[in-house]
């Protein structure tokens, strides 16, 4: 599903399914004091942005969290000698950022110094293993850019209506896969049993931290993540489970599944019943042996679900994009605005509204420039820091949290609403098996692992708490345009019309190729400038349209075009084929 398909349904919000599950009426119901407002927990997860690169120069924060734009940052390159540059402002709709590993973590940190963002770009491997020799990062190196409120004014909006969380980190120092599994279980592991928590150990970098190979389903081996999840403590619980589901917007995913910046097609689909690194979940043996693989579903069940009389909303539930919608460099942040905020007003348009807390952030830093130093959980994190925001009628009016917090917050604050407090770990030996140092636990969920920290309990990790007001007037829905008017200029287009995607040809077989370029005019609601295309060019340095595939080498090879724009901005169309002896 296309992001056009997904945001006019958004736009029209169909009524015509059930809720997303039967049980999702016969919820745990709190009503009461205090936290127990909050009756559902809607979590929004979007993808590869620093809060310096969302929120850096928003008004009110102190000095020492905000971005200033005058200092000029050392920039050490591997080729050539240093150089400073300051953050600029970019009103490019769509950006690149830089690798986003663990690798590139610990490169960008550069031992505290956070001088690394520059060089990790220019020395990404995209350069080397998608448009061949010579290349440069598509457009413009732009991991020292940011945007400011003309540019994205929905989230300064909502940041100013309700909370702002300006030291939200990563709670792993990695990339989509380790965060997604952190958002779920607050860990990130590599297990060599099935079933078998005690066989998982930590694993956050490319490579170590892909899935344990240890099932085998269609000839294949696949993932298994044995450690428990959030969602086995609320199927669990007890007098009456607590109901969730996980929202995926049906399409593809631009991160390659081992955490490069290019890699052999195609890339992993995003769907409900298919796991993936942003759809995790089915990959979990307490999703499975919970038979909870229902509650994976598809986004249209819930706009076609949210309208109905009384409130469909589960009490937890988790929102994760497409590629189109997800605002992961390259895709533009507009369509992801238009996503998020078709949500929240369907949300804030419903009888839930008055009972739902929204947290909605961004999985990693995406390779863009954060000026605030990480602090040292455990081994696995945490990482850089992330825009996080709190959307909830008991939000505290145009609060900045200043607090440190981690997407782990996320997890306690759904135990203390709805569990009681219980946690994702176990108290040290209470199976005679355990040997886990997990400070602080205070109940057994029954499946003993070796994670190093029970994350939810982590000295230091602020509580969400703080950012409500249970005894204010609640505040009222903010209804907000999902194209609002801003100052971002939309990017040209590059087309690859012939040959298609996925095609096959003999070796040193003559194909001729045909592209085209054009300059974008406009972005919904906006009144952009076109600045003309400066140059239109392939893989193999071709101008005028029209070009020659290298069929030289056997096997799978990327044929690129790349138009610019005479702003400088510019737009990247790639395709993969087949070469057979």
């Amino acid at each position: 599903m296309g992001a056009a398909t997904v945001i006019a349904l958004i736009a029209v919000v169909l009524v015509s399914a059930p809720g997303p599950s039967a049980s999702a009426r016969a919820s745990w119901s709190g009503q009461g004091k205090g936290i127990r407002k909050i009756q559902h927990v809607v979590v929004i997860m979007q993808e590869n942005r620093s809060f310096d690169q969302y929120f850096g120069t928003y008004p009110g924060l102190p000095a020492s969290l905000g971005l200033d734009v005058r200092e000029c940052i050392s920039q050490p390159t591997p080729t050539a000698s240093s150089f400073c540059q300051r953050p600029w402002h970019s009103s490019n709709d769509e950006n690149f950022g830089g690798p986003h590993d663990n690798a590139a973590f610990v490169n960008d940190l550069n031992g505290g110094k956070l001088d690394g963002f520059y060089a990790s770009a220019l020395d990404t491997p995209v350069c080397t293993s998608l448009v061949g020799a010579g290349c440069r990062w598509p457009g413009i190196i732009d991991v020292m850019s940011y945007h400011d409120g003309s540019d994205i004014p929905n989230y300064w909006a909502y940041a100013n209506h309700f909370v702002l969380q300006s030291r939200m980190y990563e709670p792993v120092s990695s990339w989509s896969l380790p965060a997604h599994l952190f958002m779920m279980s607050g860990w990130s592991a590599l297990c060599t049993g099935q079933d078998q928590p005690l066989t998982c150990t930590s694993a956050i970098g490319p490579g170590q931290d892909q899935p344990s190979p240890t099932i085998t389903q269609a000839g294949q081996p696949v993932p298994d993540y044995s450690w428990t999840d959030i969602t086995w403590l609320l199927d669990h619980h007890q007098p009456t489970p607590v109901t969730w589901a996980y929202y995926v917007a049906p399409g593809t995913i631009p991160d390659c599944s081992n955490g490069a910046m290019a890699c052999t097609p195609p890339n992993d689909s995003l769907n409900p019943g298919t796991p993936s690194i942003w759809n995790p979940l089915p990959y979990f043996d307490t999703v499975r042996l919970d038979n909870q693989l229902r509650n994976i579903q598809s986004i249209d069940n819930f706009f076609k679900s949210i309208t109905n009389p009384g409130c469909s909303l589960p009490n937890v539930s988790w929102f994760t994009p497409s590629d189109p919608l997800s605002e992961h460099p390259p895709e533009l942040i507009s369509n992801g605005v238009a996503y998020v905020t078709g949500v929240i007003n369907a949300i804030m348009r419903s009888s839930c509204w008055d009972s739902t807390a929204i947290f909605l952030t961004w999985d990693d830093w995406g390779g863009f420039y954060d000026g605030n130093t990480p602090p040292v959980i455990d081994a696995n994190g945490d990482g850089f820091r992330v825009p996080g925001l709190v959307i909830s009628p008991y939000a505290k009016r145009g609060h900045i949290d200043n607090r440190t917090l981690s997407h782990d917050a996320y997890l306690k604050f759904i135990e203390d609403d709805f569990l009681g407090g219980e946690r994702i770990c176990v108290i040290p030996g209470s199976d005679g098996t355990s040997t886990t140092s997990n400070q602080g636990c205070r109940s057994d969920d029954g499946r003993a692992d070796n994670r190093p920290t029970t994350r939810e309990n982590s000295p230091g990790l602020g509580n969400l708490r703080s950012d409500f007001d249970f005894s204010q007037q609640p505040l009222p829905p903010l209804i907000l345009p999902q194209y609002p008017k801003t100052d971002l200029v939309a990017p040209p287009t590059a087309t690859i019309n012939s040959p298609k995607q996925g095609a096959a040809f003999k070796q040193h077989q003559v194909v001729n190729t045909s592209f085209s370029c054009a300059d974008n005019q406009t972005l919904p609601g906006d009144g952009g400038i076109a600045p003309g295309i400066q140059t239109c060019t392939d893989s193999n340095g071709t101008t005028g349209g029209s070009g020659q595939l290298d069929t030289s080498k056997i096997g799978i090879s990327w044929y690129v075009v790349q138009a610019i724009s005479k702003d400088g901005s510019s737009a990247t169309a790639a395709i993969w084929y087949r070469v057979r002896p």
